[in-house]
């Protein structure tokens, strides 16, 4: 026995499985294998092997940690267009990004941290009267410039200083803008960065510069900084940041950041770290 339609509702049944059709399709786009993340950054993501980098040794354990679920490539940005670069694709994402409200309306954010960093520094010339005291940024005047990076969030505390003493600093938003602005404080052209201590010693060892610092604690910023991944506000980048999410939930992977982050910062900065990375994977073995 046959069943025939009358023509209104041929016409309904056709759009439905047109429908169906296309919601599968879409399905299984959005699921299939390799998942494929622009990575978003103002430098070369080099070979693991090739670098002393702390996010590209975690970058590569989440790709392999992965088992093929993850493929990273590298998209050039500047970090001050590297928000709106993420609205562009349906699959970018950035990593070290400090997570708030307002950035969180413009992305999705990794449950968890990809990286904690200690607290940042104010990071000058050493001289002979050098002093490592708490600084009071809100009463410092400096006599120079003070270096920052354009799009860049250096917490509250901070964005707020910079906001309401916008002629105090220096920023920078060209490609390798950190470097830069290193290079910047050997030469004398800055008074200081809001920096963390080990990525300017990590840029002066790779240089064989015999430059000297102080790296000053900052008053009220004492807490470490938690640097997500965030990927496009889309169907792709909430698949991507869902495998994120799972890779990073591994023994495996847990181990494998902990080890960098102590080979990176070392025994100093890492004693301050560990017992806060244990504490995410404690609670991540709870979820």
């Amino acid at each position: 026995m046959s069943l025939s339609f009358h023509a209104p509702v041929a016409g309904i049944v056709r759009i439905a499985a047109l429908c169906t059709l296309l919601a599968s399709g879409t399905a299984m786009a959005e699921h299939a294998y390799p998942l494929q993340a622009r990575l978003i950054a103002d430098y070369t993501l080099q070979n693991e092997e090739e670098s002393d980098t702390l996010a590209i040794h975690i970058l590569a354990a989440l790709e392999r940690l992965s088992q093929g679920k993850l493929q990273f490539e590298n998209q050039f940005a500047p970090q001050s267009r590297a928000w709106l670069e993420l609205t562009k694709t349906d699959n970018s994402c950035m990593f070290n990004q400090i997570k708030n409200a307002e950035r969180e309306q413009k992305g999705i954010y990794s449950r968890y941290p990809m990286i904690l960093y200690p607290p940042l520094r104010l990071v000058q010339a050493k001289t002979n009267d050098a002093e490592m005291q708490p600084v009071d940024l809100e009463h410092f005047e400096p006599q120079g410039h003070i270096g920052i990076i354009r799009g860049r969030s250096y917490g509250v505390y901070l964005d707020r200083i910079i906001q309401t003493h916008p002629e105090w600093f220096y920023v920078r938003s060209s490609m390798d803008a950190t470097d830069r602005q290193v290079q910047m404080l050997v030469a004398g052209h800055l008074q200081a960065l809001l920096e963390y201590s080990r990525t300017v010693t990590g840029y002066l060892n790779r240089m064989h510069s015999g430059f000297e610092y102080t790296a000053a604690p900052i008053k009220y910023v004492d807490q470490s900084m938690k640097g997500y991944i965030v990927c496009s506000k889309t169907v792709q980048g909430q698949a991507i940041i869902d495998e994120i999410d799972k890779v990073f939930e591994l023994p495996q992977m847990q181990a494998a950041q902990l080890r960098f982050h102590l080979e990176y910062f070392g025994d100093a900065e890492a004693r301050l770290l560990a017992p806060e990375l244990k504490a995410l994977y404690r609670q991540a073995a709870s979820h």
